[in-house]
């Protein structure tokens, strides 16, 4: 029988996660998607700790400050419309209070500082090479936040540009955590507001940079995510109704492919064992004073037991029964 889709092989990973690898997922919407799938099954898991950012240029800086733990103070914020914005972060940052913004951004830095210096993989998701920069600031923006479009200059990022930006980035990655892998991701989710053609040549810049790092850097390597979806999916039925995000059957797709590329046994058991959990946990309670109910309860915190002793590092307290 023909086959009519593209296989695509992916050989497994020289790294591998085990159940208790810390993990720090930076980028796109795309690595919230995927950042989700790891903290259902309990990973250790840092996600987009200045919000979703699409351009390697806003990546790259987030991660300079978190690196360097540059916090942030009331010059950085702007107001508009109500609202205090930072050209650092996403729109879910913003607020009325800048006062409480501030504690925010800086809590979430402070966090997301520790956290890098004993991580052992960071995934790191480009969507788009095209960026906006404001003018009067004279910086890249990881979000114009609805300012007018006329404070802005908008272009596509050089492949040299990103190289030359991540070449000093890993390095200072490297230098706070020597033990750091880099796995980088390009996002199959379509950035088609310049057009059809100017994101592929978005796309072909990320994956031209990407392919020139992870050849500098024995510690980076390369995800195709993007592949997966354009190239063996292809098919508009993968993608929600807005016809640029993949539907949760791609991302599911995608999700099963990472595991088999990155995942050691031991994770597999370990998602698994934390799945069945999460679903325990869930069950939907009608009688609370049944003896359904009770020994529903009893079985949830013998399960609590058991993997306390083999895996002291998950934290169940959020689940008391």
């Amino acid at each position: 029988m023909k086959t009519f889709r593209t296989d695509i092989k992916i050989p497994q990973s020289n790294w591998l996660i085990k159940p208790n690898s810390m993990l720090f997922l930076t980028g796109s919407c795309f690595s919230e998607y995927i950042g989700q799938y790891f903290s259902d099954a309990r990973f250790n898991i840092c996600i987009n700790p200045m919000g979703i950012l699409f351009n390697p240029k806003s990546i790259a800086n987030s991660l300079d400050r978190i690196v360097n733990r540059i916090e942030f103070v009331d010059t950085d914020l702007d107001f508009h419309n109500g609202l205090y914005h930072s050209f650092h972060h996403h729109g879910r940052f913003s607020s009325p209070n800048k006062t409480e913004m501030l504690e925010a951004v800086n809590s979430s830095l402070i966090s997301a500082h520790d956290r890098l210096r004993n991580t052992d993989c960071l995934f790191i998701t480009f969507g788009t090479a095209n960026v906006y920069e404001h003018i009067e600031k004279d910086m890249v923006v990881a979000n114009c936040h609805k300012f007018p479009s006329s404070d802005f200059k908008h272009y596509r990022l050089s492949i040299e540009d990103i190289v030359a930006e991540y070449t000093l980035l890993i390095k200072q990655l490297l230098e706070i955590n020597p033990n750091l892998k880099i796995a980088f991701t390009v996002s199959p989710v379509r950035h088609l507001k310049d057009g059809a053609h100017e994101n592929q040549l978005s796309k072909a810049t990320l994956l031209l940079a990407i392919e020139r790092l992870t050849q500098d850097f024995e510690q980076a390597f390369y995800f195709p995510a993007f592949e997966l979806v354009l190239d063996d999916l292809r098919d508009y039925r993968f993608y929600n109704s807005d016809m640029v995000h993949p539907n949760s059957l791609a991302i599911d797709y995608v999700w099963e492919h990472l595991k088999n590329f990155m995942f050691s046994k031991d994770a597999f058991q370990f998602e698994k064992e934390m799945l069945n959990f999460h679903r325990l946990v869930s069950h939907r309670v009608l009688h609370l004073e049944s003896a359904t109910h009770q020994l529903h309860i009893a079985k949830i915190k013998n399960e609590q037991q058991r993997f306390a002793k083999i895996y002291p590092f998950v934290d169940f307290d959020e689940e008391k029964p």
